[in-house]
């Protein structure tokens, strides 16, 4: 078990696929996914936004490990939002 929230008896869940707010167990079952990765998954399961949105930078590379304008933006945008609240 990787984590204890997955240890379920007699046996876990164990998924094959997930799209929006679905998941699919190997047997073929089809579940709704109520905890969504915890609030990480406000969209659901591969959305087509972030899925191409992960796709175009993956091919830009994937841990620079230095300095980089993806970085500068994300800090003007945290920047932004605390200035609303």
């Amino acid at each position: 078990m990787t984590h204890d929230a997955r240890y379920l008896r007699p046996f876990p869940l164990y998924v094959e696929r997930a799209s929006g707010p679905k998941k699919w167990d190997v047997d073929g079952n089809e579940l709704i996914d109520y905890a969504m990765g915890h609030g990480a998954l406000l969209l659901g399961h591969a959305h087509p936004a972030i899925v191409e949105a992960v796709t175009a930078q993956v091919q830009r590379g994937t841990h620079y490990g230095a300095g980089h304008e993806l970085e500068l933006e994300w800090a003007e945008r945290i920047r932004s939002a605390d200035a609303i609240l």
